[in-house]
């Protein structure tokens, strides 16, 4: 079975390794390398120590470092000077990205901010309109319950004025049969007269008959007026669903009227 046991040699083995490869030998580096083994606490130690004896490497002086170590050392901490600069660099365009990230952050921000201000006027406006679209709705119930009243008073009117003219023209011919019944027994002078009597009543017939037929026509006219005021209902419902002020829907009604009048 291998041992796992972390060594001091195999965290400099493994440091040195990391190093020749331009990468600086780290903690997390060194112990990946290691297959994940050892207490963190060991592996710094002796990484540490590595890290000295690179650095006593460099000050070993040059009749002295002859041994191969002190060569081997002294490659390892060019090596790694090589790769902290490449780090620097590294972490320079990391900065730079960094900062054009949070610039955009700022904006995007600065911008989302600005839509949910905008979000929050339109949804007032939204609100509002619906409130007027409400209003206008309940003027049209109330407009159209006025007039809808209103001709049922001028039909209702106009219908009991036909029916009085018409009871009356039944009366006042019943009257006249009965008047030429009862005077058929008196002299013909007398006959005569009822004739001119008779012929006096079949005349106002005619004349109820034709205020009849006025009345019939004047509520041709009324229905004729109707017309207008549906139109007129159904353009405010088409205004009202066009969300119009109160305003425009007041000058579309002196319009409708003056058309009204004109069509009369």
């Amino acid at each position: 079975m291998i041992s796992t046991t972390v060594t001091k040699q195999k965290v400099m083995n493994a440091a040195r390794t990391i190093a020749l490869k331009g990468q600086e030998p780290t903690l997390a580096l060194v112990r990946a390398y290691l297959g994940s083994s050892g207490s963190q606490t060991t592996i710094h130690k002796y990484l540490k120590a590595w890290k000295l004896k690179c650095f006593q490497a460099t000050s070993i002086d040059s009749d002295v470092a002859t041994s191969q170590d002190v060569v081997v050392l002294k490659a390892e901490n060019k090596e790694l000077e090589l790769a902290l600069a490449r780090l620097q660099e590294q972490n320079k365009v990391i900065s730079s990205d960094l900062i054009k990230t949070e610039r955009k952050n700022i904006e995007l921000n600065y911008r989302a901010s600005q839509a949910e201000q905008q979000l929050g006027i339109l949804e007032e406006r939204a609100k509002t309109a619906e409130e007027r679209v409400k209003q206008l709705d309940e003027l049209y119930q109330n407009i159209k319950a006025e007039r809808a009243t209103a001709l049922d008073k001028i039909t209702s009117a106009q219908n009991k004025l036909i029916d009085s003219l018409r009871e009356e023209l039944k009366r006042s011919h019943q009257a006249s049969i009965e008047q030429i019944k009862e005077n058929s027994y008196n002299s013909h002078d007398a006959l005569l007269q009822e004739k001119v009597k008779n012929i006096n009543l079949q005349e106002n017939n005619k004349a109820l008959t034709v205020k009849i037929t006025e009345v019939e026509k004047e509520l041709n006219n009324v229905n004729l007026l109707v017309q207008p005021l549906r139109r007129k209902v159904a353009s405010q419902s088409k205004l009202i669903k066009e969300v119009v002020t109160f305003e425009q829907l007041q000058a579309h009604e002196k319009q409708m009227q003056a058309k009204a009048f004109e069509d009369k």
